[in-house]
C-alpha cells in the first residue's frame, strides 16, 4: 500500500477552498471540521459546485475520528477510505462512493445516504438511526451489531448484507428493501412485523430477537 501524506485540517480546508478536490493518500486523525473556523465558508462552497461532477475524492486515505456534523459533500469518493468513528450526523452524502471503506462504528444518524455505494463497506457497530437509505447499494456490507433503528430502506439493496446482532428495530420499509432472501440474520432485533417480514423473504425464521 502507497504511504500517506500526513495533513493539518487547516491545510485540508485552505485546499478545498482553493479549488483542490482530490485528497487521495491523506492521512488526517481527529480533525473537527464541523467546529473549524472555516466550516461554514466550506459549507457555502461546496453547496455552489457541481459535486456529481467534479466531486470531493479522499479514496484510500485515513480521516479516522473525523467530525463533520451536516457536512455537505454528496457524491464524495471515499473507496477504501478509513473513517473510523467518524462522525457524519446529519450529514448530505448522497450518491457518495464508500466501495469497501472503513466505518466502523462511525455515526451517520439522520445523515442522507440516499443512492450511496456501500457495497462491501465495513459498517460494523456503525451509528444509523434515521439515516436516509432509500436506494443505497449495501450488498456485502458489514453491519454486524449495527444500530438501524428508524432508518429508512426502502429500496436499499441488501444483498448478501450481514446483519447480526443489528438492531433494525424501527426500521422503515423493510419489506421494500432489495435481496432479503439472501441477507445474513442472526440474533437480529427486530420488532413482531419485521420478523414475518424476514421470514417470508427467507422462506423460514431465522434465529431473532424479537422485541
Amino acid at each position: 500500500m502507497a504511504q500517506l501524506k500526513p495533513m493539518t485540517g487547516d491545510e485540508f480546508v485552505r485546499k478545498i477552498l482553493a479549488g483542490e478536490k482530490d485528497f487521495s493518500l491523506i492521512d488526517l486523525l481527529d480533525f473537527d471540521l464541523s467546529s473549524h473556523e472555516g466550516f461554514e465558508e466550506l459549507q457555502r462552497y461546496l453547496k455552489a459546485q457541481k459535486l456529481i461532477e467534479n466531486p470531493l475524492i479522499i479514496s484510500y486515505s485515513r480521516f479516522n475520528r473525523l467530525k463533520a456534523k451536516r457536512l455537505y459533500a454528496p457524491y464524495t469518493r471515499c473507496v477504501e477510505a478509513c473513517l473510523k468513528r467518524a462522525d457524519f450526523e446529519g450529514a448530505d452524502l448522497e450518491g457518495a462512493y464508500f466501495l469497501r471503506a472503513h466505518l466502523e462504528k462511525a455515526h451517520f444518524g439522520g445523515a442522507d445516504l440516499r443512492w450511496a455505494y456501500l457495497e462491501g463497506a465495513h459498517l460494523q457497530g456503525a451509528h444509523l438511526e434515521k439515516a436516509h437509505l432509500q436506494g443505497a447499494h449495501l450488498e456485502k456490507a458489514h453491519l454486524q451489531g449495527a444500530h438501524l433503528q428508524g432508518a429508512h430502506l426502502k429500496r436499499a439493496h441488501l444483498k448478501r448484507a450481514d446483519l447480526e446482532r443489528a438492531d433494525l428495530k424501527g426500521a422503515l420499509h423493510l419489506k421494500d428493501a432489495l435481496g432479503l432472501g439472501t441477507t445474513h440474520f442472526l440474533r437480529t432485533r427486530v420488532s413482531k412485523e419485521q420478523r414475518a417480514i424476514i421470514g417470508k423473504a427467507l422462506k423460514k425464521t431465522p434465529r431473532l430477537i424479537v422485541e
